[in-house]
């Protein structure tokens, strides 16, 4: 289903409630801030090509028109270095285990508490 420019911020709205998500749980599938979610959908920040494509593989809304009629801003992606791409790559991965890295460091915090009487 293709969104039309005029109605795209209801529709993402619509189509984030079918797939049963908050606004945070949406940010956090597409790896952006809740705030940054919430000022697309609402239309404080323009869509970028890559919110659109990310929204689409989530929710199956394709916020491209036909014709090449984008509601998105249409700029161009950044031509990364090798360097830049494998940084980008290392966080990624990290980005991906947060929720163990996270378990990891509270029970580290918990073992510390117990060590120090707290």
């Amino acid at each position: 289903m293709l969104a039309k420019k005029s109605d795209h911020k209801q529709v993402m709205r619509d189509y984030r409630f079918k797939a049963g998500l908050s606004q945070a749980e949406m940010a956090e599938k597409m790896n952006m801030r809740q705030q940054l979610y919430s000022n697309v959908e609402t239309g404080r920040t323009k869509l970028s090509v890559e919110f659109a494509q990310s929204f689409k593989k989530i929710t199956g809304l394709d916020l491209i028109t036909p014709k090449n009629e984008h509601i998105v801003e249409n700029t161009p992606t950044p031509v990364l270095t090798q360097q830049q791409d494998d940084e980008c790559s290392v966080l990624r991965e990290r980005l991906s285990m947060k929720e163990e890295i996270i378990a990891a460091l509270k029970a580290q915090i918990a073992l510390m508490e117990r060590v120090i009487g707290k």
